[in-house]
């Protein structure tokens, strides 16, 4: 506890210091704070890597877009791979996989 005599010096520096450690606690704590200027900052961090990423999905969406629309060679490949399909007088012969490998895509 603070020992404040009577003293107008005493008394005034006591006064200084909890204004100033009640501006420093506001300062850190308010809404309007330190910590929620991190908070903030944090966030927008992630939301900055979250723009990034599907500015980049976005990128590949439109490769693939255009090469549906332009390219048959990509589109029998994708045929081929994601639904099965074969060309005709074609023969699929599936083999069971080998444990510890994977798949060929």
């Amino acid at each position: 506890m603070l020992n404040i005599s009577t003293a107008p010096g005493n008394t005034q520096k006591a006064i200084g210091i909890i204004v100033l450690l009640s501006l420093l606690g506001w300062l850190l704590f308010s809404p309007w704070g330190y910590l929620k200027f991190r908070q903030i900052r944090q966030e927008l961090t992630a939301q900055h890597r979250t723009n990034r990423e599907l500015i980049e999905e976005n990128r590949a969406l439109r490769t693939a877009i255009e090469r549906l629309q332009n390219d048959p060679a990509y589109i029998r490949e994708i045929a081929r791979k994601e639904h099965g399909l074969i060309k005709k007088n074609e023969m699929i012969f599936p083999f069971p996989e080998k444990k510890g490998k994977a798949p060929k895509e």
